[in-house]
C-alpha cells in the first residue's frame, strides 16, 4: 500500500500528479453523483479519506497506525456521513 500511494501521488514525468488527476476527474465526480453532494463537500470527503490513507500507510504516523481499522471506521464514519447527510439532495430521476 505504501509503495502504491507513493507511486500514485507523484509521477515525475511532466510533473503531473497521477493521483491528483484521478481524484479530480474520477473520484470527486463519482462521489458527487452517488451522494448528491456539491463539489466543495466532495473535495472535503476526498481529502479526508486520502489524508487518512497517507497518514496511516505512507507517513505511518503513530496516531493513525496504533489504532485498528475498526477504530478508524468508528471515528471517521460519523463525520463523513454527517457531511453527506448535511449536503445531499435527492437523486434526480
Amino acid at each position: 500500500m505504501r509503495a502504491a500511494l507513493r507511486a500514485a501521488a507523484v509521477d515525475t514525468v511532466g510533473n503531473h500528479s497521477t493521483l491528483g488527476e484521478f481524484v479530480s476527474s474520477e473520484m470527486i465526480p463519482t462521489v458527487m453523483s452517488v451522494t448528491g453532494i456539491p463539489k466543495e463537500s466532495a473535495r472535503v470527503l476526498a481529502s479526508t479519506v486520502l489524508g487518512l490513507a497517507f497518514m496511516r500507510y505512507l507517513v505511518r504516523a503513530p496516531a493513525f497506525t496504533e489504532v485498528s481499522v475498526d477504530e478508524l471506521i468508528a471515528s471517521y464514519a460519523p463525520v463523513i456521513q454527517g457531511i453527506v447527510d448535511a449536503d445531499a439532495h435527492p437523486a434526480r430521476s
